[in-house]
């Protein structure tokens, strides 16, 4: 996500344009993705070479789903696991039942784009190298999870604090290019060094009624994204410093993708003391902000801004009732209406020792609605809007020693202000509209004095007399965090490392293998090679990681890979010709200490044949 140069401006206007309607999202979040089959069981104390059920669990995911059919269930008992579970049928349903996934590989829980109809549910993911869930399928719902710690591409763990950078990384939650049709439910998001939630390259996406906060950059992130729905979700923010947006829009370059940033609905969230509330940044590809509403959004503080577009060119784009703390700011209002915002109201919050914040709003406000035309504007409307809301409950963590309860009192645009006299209010008119032929004015009465009780207290710009913006300075520009290369394992490790030729007494054979010698191509100038289905051999090794070097070609089929009993992989040694000292890479990193590695070969053709030439040891 592209940081960049914004205003914020103290002006109570609102433009009022041609408003077309935003298409629904495809997505439903009622989607019944397939109906009861049978059900399968994996628990960190079973056995691959048990049948699954739930009397003889398997130990590893990748047997489970191997079993699993469409309309199944699979069914992960309560436990750590350090292994990734990787989904490509359609029609699952995987269900966490008190099972954490803390592992380094590079994704937790990915659903692959072979994959639809799917639902993963009740799992904690914790440690990732880059994106914990990521969903590249379609029908796809993704609820009552929780991510934490994860995107360590971006940072670090010591003591149980995470410390994130400013480079390149993925997101705790992510959709992309081919998924779709993808619902997002439920699930806690926090203290990742990568977005919290995003949708990039997406298309009719589902985010609702999450809990997401002290993410790195965006906590919710829509990117060159169409048909996306983000509604209901709790976002905010409790660190000291290096706050994130609570939801941003961005349409940042992809190779072939062009700009495809629009018909995008954010509503009823509550953004809570972030750096800025909700904000669209400025297209990397010069495309139009098209076909977008922020509405019913309540933004009872922030840092630098509620509501902000930093866009060039808009269309389409309504902000209406909303209620905010301070005006929106809007870069080019061409194209933009904003209508029954409630700004300026009385916030009364309470965070206690047990880390809940209950604010509540109570205000009354005249505002007079402008529609700004080419040539000029006139007065369109004049209300009064009353309101009472009880925003809801987010669970914090306290970051203050001794009481956890602070009060300060923000100036902001609802602060004390009474204004009796009519003041003349110069529009400064920008996105090629013409200045005003007549002077249109604003009248603002306001008796409410705006207090805020809250961990953070925050610095805001008082109101100008006058309508022109007010420059902040310029943020420093970060990386891109969305682009992170999409490989489906860990890239290939540096191949320096200790050997282990087939001939080593190491590795233990059982079956039928006959010893391929003088064969100068292959490591060592020999390989094993069997015929026989169920054929294996192990391999005992102290290291953290290894590699294994194989022959392939048109007779060679299947070996499968356990460690430690738990099925880590499949290798696919068939090839166009024969080829030697071929190399597969394990994809995680292991515990210290001695590991046990066993290959099995599986096909029941008998002229077809599995291979062993060494195995490289890190």
């Amino acid at each position: 996500m592209n940081q960049m140069k914004y205003k914020l401006t103290s002006i109570i206007v609102a433009f009022a344009l041609t408003f077309g309607l935003i298409p629904h999202v495809g997505a439903s979040s009622d989607y019944a993705p397939h109906s009861a089959g049978n059900s399968y069981y994996v628990a960190v104390n079973g056995s691959d070479l048990n049948t699954c059920t739930q009397s003889a669990p398997c130990k590893s995911f990748n047997k489970a789903m191997s079993l699993a059919q469409s309309g199944d269930t699979v069914y992960v008992t309560a436990g750590t696991y350090n292994q990734e579970l990787i989904i490509t049928k359609s029609g699952l349903t995987v269900i966490g039942q008190n099972a954490v996934i803390d592992t380094t590989a590079h994704t937790a829980i990915h659903v692959k784009s072979t994959a639809q109809n799917i639902v993963v549910r009740g799992f904690t993911v914790t440690r990732t190298r880059s994106h914990a869930v990521w969903i590249e399928g379609k029908f796809v719902t993704i609820e009552g999870n929780t991510v934490y710690h994860s995107v360590l591409e971006n940072g670090s763990i010591s003591n149980g604090v995470i410390t994130c950078g400013n480079g390149q990384r993925g997101s705790a939650i992510k959709v992309n290019s081919p998924g779709s049709d993808v619902v997002i439910r439920g699930n806690t998001v926090y203290e990742n060094c990568g977005e919290g939630i995003a949708a990039t390259i997406a298309k009719n996406v589902v985010i609702e009624n999450n809990n997401v906060r002290d993410n790195k950059g965006v906590n919710i992130y829509i990117d060159n994204s169409s048909f996306i729905q983000v509604r209901n979700n709790n976002s905010y923010c409790t660190k000291t410093s290096d706050k994130p947006i609570g939801i941003g829009l961005g349409e940042e370059s992809y190779s072939g993708w062009g700009a495809q940033l629009r018909d995008v609905t954010v509503s009823g969230n509550t953004v809570t003391n972030c750096d800025i509330g909700i904000m669209a940044f400025q297209s990397d590809v010069g495309g139009t902000l098209t076909n977008i509403t922020f509405s019913n959004n309540f933004i009872p503080s922030a840092i630098r801004g509620s509501i902000g577009l930093d866009t060039n060119s808009n269309q389409n784009v309504l902000i209406s009732n909303n209620t905010y703390y301070t005006s929106a700011w809007i870069k080019n209002p061409a194209g933009v209406t904003l209508k029954d915002n409630v700004i300026g109201t009385k916030v009364t919050a309470t965070a206690t020792s047990n880390g809940s914040i209950t604010p509540t709003i109570t205000s009354t406000i005249t505002s007079t609605v402008i529609s700004t035309n080419t040539p000029t504007a006139t007065v369109v409307a004049s209300q009064t809007a009353t309101l009472t809301k009880i925003a809801p409950s987010a669970t914090v963590t306290p970051t203050t020693s001794g009481s956890n309860t602070a009060t300060a009192t923000p100036t902001s645009i609802g602060g004390v202000i009474t204004q009796t006299s009519t003041p003349t209010i110069t529009p400064t008119v920008t996105g090629g509209l013409n200045t005003p032929t007549s002077t249109p004015t604003v009248k603002m009465t306001q008796t409410q004095t705006a207090t805020f009780t809250s961990t953070v207290a925050p610095s805001l710009t008082p109101i100008p007399a006058t309508a022109t913006s007010t420059n902040l300075p310029n943020p420093t520009r970060t990386p891109k965090p969305t682009k992170t290369p999409k490989p489906t394992q860990i890239p290939p490790q540096n191949p320096s490392g200790t050997f282990f030729d087939d001939l080593d007494p190491a590795f233990v054979y059982s079956g039928s293998w006959d010893n391929e010698v003088n064969k100068r191509k292959a490591y060592g100038g020999s390989f094993k090679m069997t015929s026989e289905n169920g054929s294996f051999l192990t391999f005992t090794f102290t290291g953290q990681s290894f590699s294994i070097l194989y022959t392939g070609g048109p007779a060679f089929r299947a070996m499968d890979v356990y460690v430690d009993d738990v099925l880590v992989g499949t290798i696919n040694q068939r090839a166009g010709a024969r080829t030697f000292q071929q190399q597969w890479d394990y994809s995680g990193i292991l515990t210290p200490g001695v590991h046990t590695l066993k290959l099995v070969y599986v096909s029941d053709k008998p002229d077809k044949k599995g291979s062993i030439d060494a195995v490289i040891v890190r």
